[in-house]
C-alpha cells in the first residue's frame, strides 16, 4: 500500500526565499540613511516614522526640533521637488546652543559623534585651508582661504555623503550636518 506524504516543499521554498532576502539586505536594511528613515520615503512615511507633528511643513521640507549630544538642532528633511521622495537630511545647530557665538566646541563634539559612527572622514579641512585626507582618496573640496575660519569633515557610506561643516561666522547657518543621497538626489525628471 502506498501512502502519500504531505508536501513540505512550499514551506521550505518560502523559508529559503526569506533567508535569501534577509541575507541580501532587501527585507531588513542594516541601517537607516538619516535619523530613522530611508532615502526614497514619502513625506507621509517620514511623518509616521517621526511620530510627532513637524515644526514646519511644506511639499519640499519637514522640520523637527531635537538635540544631538546635548546640542539643540533642527532636523530638516528635504524631498525631491517634483517626485516628492526623501533625498536629503540636515541637522542645523540652533544659535541658542552656543556661548557668545563660538561654534568650534560644538563642531568638535559633533565630529567626535560622527567619527564614532562612521570612522575617519574621507577628508577634512581645518582653519586656513590645511587639508587632511585619507590615503588613497581623491581630492574633495577646494582649499580654504587663509582669511576664513571654516572646518569641514566628510564621510561616505553606501549611498550617503555626510558633511559636517562649520562656516565663516558671517554665514548662516554656521554649523550643519548634511546627509545627501547619492542615488536619489540626481534623478532626472520624468515626463
Amino acid at each position: 500500500m502506498i501512502t502519500s506524504q504531505p508536501n513540505h516543499v512550499p514551506g521550505r521554498a518560502i523559508l529559503a526565499l526569506l533567508l535569501l532576502l534577509i541575507a541580501t539586505g532587501n527585507v531588513f536594511p542594516a541601517e537607516t540613511d538619516f535619523r530613522s528613515v530611508y532615502w526614497g520615503m514619502t513625506r507621509a512615511q517620514v511623518i509616521k516614522t517621526e511620530q510627532k507633528e513637524p515644526l514646519t511643513s511644506s511639499d519640499a521640507v519637514l522640520t523637527y526640533r531635537d538635540t544631538l549630544t546635548g546640542i539643540p538642532v533642527e532636523a530638516v528633511y528635504v524631498f525631491h521637488p517634483w517626485q516628492h521622495y526623501l533625498t536629503q537630511g540636515l541637522y542645523i545647530v540652533r544659535e541658542d546652543s552656543t556661548h557668545s557665538g563660538d561654534y568650534v566646541p560644538d563642531y568638535r563634539k559633533l565630529q567626535s559623534l560622527l567619527r564614532r559612527k562612521f570612522g575617519d572622514p574621507v577628508y577634512e579641512t581645518t582653519p586656513a585651508g590645511k587639508r587632511r585626507k585619507a590615503p588613497g582618496r581623491r581630492k574633495g573640496i577646494p582649499q580654504l582661504t587663509a582669511d576664513s575660519l571654516a572646518f569641514v569633515s566628510r564621510w561616505q557610506t553606501g549611498d550617503t555623503i555626510i558633511t559636517l561643516e562649520l562656516k565663516h561666522a558671517a554665514e548662516a547657518p554656521p554649523l550643519t550636518i548634511s546627509y545627501v543621497s547619492t542615488n536619489y538626489l540626481f534623478t532626472k525628471r520624468t515626463p
